[in-house]
């Protein structure tokens, strides 16, 4: 997912970033609607969804890099192309039936 951060001025010269002490409720809004849907789609069982809603670090995270400039449709392509990737090498996860059980 893709959000801003902040916003530019009218005139597109200067951005104002949101303060920092938004980002971390803003990831914990993105873990609660996750989790949420999750659950909804019936992915995610509501015992383990209530652990993972507890956990210190969620799993998630909100980066705050440079601001892409409006127009710099090179670099916001770039981000959109990284955000889609599958963020798990397909070889390294491993199945491991005696722990599901």
């Amino acid at each position: 997912m893709i959000v801003t951060a902040g916003a530019f001025s009218l005139d597109g010269t200067r951005f104002h970033r949101l303060p920092e002490r938004f980002t971390e409720p803003l990831e914990e809004l993105v873990r609660f609607r996750v989790l949420s849907r999750m659950r909804t789609r019936g992915v995610l069982g509501e015992e383990r969804g209530r652990m993972l809603a507890g956990w210190r670090h969620s799993g998630l995270s909100v980066f705050v890099g440079r601001p892409i400039a409006p127009g710099d449709k090179e670099r916001l392509e770039r981000l959109a192309r990284y955000v889609r990737r599958f963020h798990l090498a397909e070889s390294r996860p491993i199945y491991d039936e005696a722990a599901a059980a």
